[in-house]
């Protein structure tokens, strides 16, 4: 699909919004384990809605062959004169969530959808977000200090998945913590057969 331009107050993305850029040259998403999920796509500088892409304004676009049309909100557009193209970074809209503010607070034994809504009582802005977990295990938590939803959900410290583990996958409006995410696909890799060429290189 062509990636389609929103205005920052779109909740729905449903329509066409602001326009779909049609003459994209090319738009990626690149999605890491429980970590950054973003976008960077190239577009021509006199292209049809060029002036339009501007930061805070949501691109919807496909970020796998597998999941749901996703929302990433636009923080960097570059003009680059000499190649003739705009490169504009977008990062993921759930990355709206390190906006909000969780007061320190004790939680006691909770599975993860258990530790997730304690997370929300002790938000400063209301979550939008609703959350699911295959996971049941238990176990104690407290936050000790000021933290952000995000941070809490995905961060490096006393996370829910540095906690539980689990891979988290993330639409517009929900999250999901699986115990494993996806399929594995077991390859083999044999010189001659699908391994066609390899470069070895030293540097000091």
């Amino acid at each position: 699909m062509r990636p389609i331009l929103y205005e920052q107050d779109e909740k729905q993305f449903r329509s066409n919004g602001i326009g779909i850029l049609h003459d994209a040259e090319e738009c990626k998403v690149t999605e890491a384990r429980n970590g950054k999920f973003e976008l960077e796509m190239e577009y021509p500088i006199q292209g049809d809605w060029a002036t339009e892409i501007v930061q805070n304004r949501y691109i919807l676009t496909k970020p796998n062959d597998i999941d749901e049309l996703h929302a990433f909100r636009i923080y960097e557009v570059q003009s680059d004169l000499a190649q003739n193209k705009l490169t504009v970074k977008a990062v993921s809209k759930s990355d709206e969530l390190s906006g909000n503010v969780v007061k320190p607070f004790i939680a006691g034994s909770k599975t993860p959808k258990e530790l997730w809504d304690t997370i929300l009582k002790n938000a400063v802005d209301p979550v939008a977000y609703s959350f699911h977990s295959d996971l049941v295990l238990r176990t104690d938590y407290q936050s000790e200090s000021i933290s952000n939803v995000l941070a809490l959900l995905s961060g490096e410290e006393n996370s829910i998945t540095s906690i539980y583990g689990g891979e988290i996958k993330r639409t517009n409006d929900e999250i999901y913590l699986y115990r494993s995410r996806g399929r594995e696909h077991v390859t083999t890799i044999r010189p001659r057969k699908n391994l066609k060429n390899i470069k070895i290189t030293t540097n000091m």
